[in-house]
């Protein structure tokens, strides 16, 4: 797979996790080969000064983790329309379908989302399992 997301964001392990998990379904049949993955950010307000001491800063891979779940619990899910990232198959897209697009401009998800309805690709929405933190 590859993707795309948006450089403000972050993401711990279950992303990785998520991802692994549709290829697992992907690769016994729950899922044809071509998916498309989206999912919405989470916006959590930082604290700040965010100083080395904060409770937000980030020490370990463990610490990281815990402390990203944390923020997607007290943060606010971005709205419904939204998709802030992106996963997809190799091959999946026909690529001379896809207008030429700027990537950020207003609706260029959603119109890739739908799209992909009308291309047959599977979608699976991954934001309850993989949390992006904005």
């Amino acid at each position: 797979m590859y993707g795309y997301m948006n450089a403000d964001i972050l993401f711990g392990s279950d992303l990785i996790e998520s991802v692994e998990a549709v290829l697992r379904a992907i690769e016994k049949g729950h899922l044809h080969e071509r998916v498309l993955l989206v999912g919405r950010r989470t916006n959590f307000a930082m604290p700040f000064p965010l100083n080395e001491d904060s409770e937000w800063m980030f020490n370990d891979r463990d610490s990281a983790d815990y402390k990203m779940k944390m923020m997607a619990v007290r943060g606010q899910l971005f709205q419904l329309d939204a998709q802030d990232f992106f996963f997809i198959t190799r091959g999946a897209w026909h690529w001379n379908t896809i207008p030429n697009f700027v990537i950020g401009r207003i609706a260029y998800d959603n119109w890739l989302v739908d799209h992909a309805f009308h291309d047959g690709l599977d979608r699976v929405d991954i934001t309850s399992t993989a949390h992006a933190v904005h």
